[in-house]
């Protein structure tokens, strides 16, 4: 179980690939350190980030700090969620007060600074069990935009599936430019963390997990609907070789997942919801391990 101390450190060495780290273009006015600690994880903007890729980059090395949830977090937590059910109805406040206060569960990346509590957010973890929280807002709001967004041909099954005891909702949200690297420990900890409390309370018993992330690709959302090369049991029909998931492991959970849906945010990024059984997950660890580790997957 991670101690509010604990931080994982990403440093740059000359064996590993040269797009490992964060980089950013030459100026012709050196940066300060203080310079580059406070802009190094503003959002970016995809299409200027596409641009620029011509440019000459240097290298960044930065310690990344992954602690307990405090209070301190709230805002940096609340903007990773204002869009998590769209332009539908979500009680935000509510949904990061719970998740702030379950610090049995989850962590916070940050970048490492003498006064955590003054540094950004750069990503977060969290499960929810909804059994526990059956009577709060935003689970209603989050059920009723997922039972809205899903096909109408498979809208019973998730209706049955979110009705059943045992659902966790996973919360994984971290900036683009956050190593994929911090993935393996992450999530690997997290549900360690889960098995623990278990053993302690049963309700946070979960038998399965919905998980709520996005891609990006360069077809037509009816081209990624209509591909066939991947077709999951629930209408799922896009191939995974159209789409670039920010995150390395989202590949992974959606190769565990037994029903999944997709929905189009704009012309080229689009929403995956996917659920996967608690049995998929000691998989989708060793999964997520084998990808990035071993392949790099930045």
């Amino acid at each position: 179980k991670m101690d509010s101390n604990d931080k994982l450190t990403i440093e740059d060495t000359d064996d590993l690939p040269q797009e490992r780290g964060v980089k950013r273009p030459h100026s012709d006015e050196e940066s300060s350190s203080e310079d580059v600690v406070e802009n190094e994880f503003a959002e970016i903007d995809i299409d200027q980030y596409k641009q620029i890729q011509g440019e000459q980059f240097e290298e960044v090395t930065l310690d990344f700090d992954v602690r307990l949830f405090d209070q301190h977090d709230f805002h940096g937590v609340k903007n990773f969620l204002v869009n998590y059910c769209g332009d539908k109805p979500l009680a935000t406040a509510q949904l990061v007060d719970v998740i702030l206060e379950q610090t049995e569960i989850g962590a916070v990346i940050k970048e490492e600074t003498e006064d955590p509590s003054t540094a950004d957010v750069l990503g977060f973890i969290s499960i929810l069990n909804l059994d526990r929280h059956q009577d709060k807002e935003f689970v209603t709001n989050i059920k009723d935009f997922i039972l809205e967004k899903a096909t109408e041909a498979h809208r019973e099954t998730w209706k049955t599936l979110l009705a059943s005891p045992g659902v966790g909702l996973l919360f994984n949200e971290r900036l683009i430019n956050v190593p994929n690297l911090l993935a393996p420990q992450l999530h690997d900890t997290t549900f360690g963390e889960v098995d623990d409390q278990v053993l302690e309370d049963s309700t946070f018993s979960m038998k399965n997990y919905v998980y709520i992330t996005s891609f990006t690709h360069k077809d037509s959302f009816e081209n990624i609907k209509n591909q066939s090369k991947k077709v999951r049991r629930d209408g799922d029909e896009g191939t995974t070789s159209s789409r670039t998931y920010w995150k390395a492991e989202d590949e992974v959970y959606l190769e565990y997942s037994t029903h999944s849906f997709i929905y189009q945010i704009d012309h080229s990024n689009t929403r995956l919801i996917m659920n996967i059984p608690a049995s998929n997950i000691n998989a989708v660890i060793s999964g997520i391990s084998n990808k990035i580790l071993e392949g790099y997957a930045w």
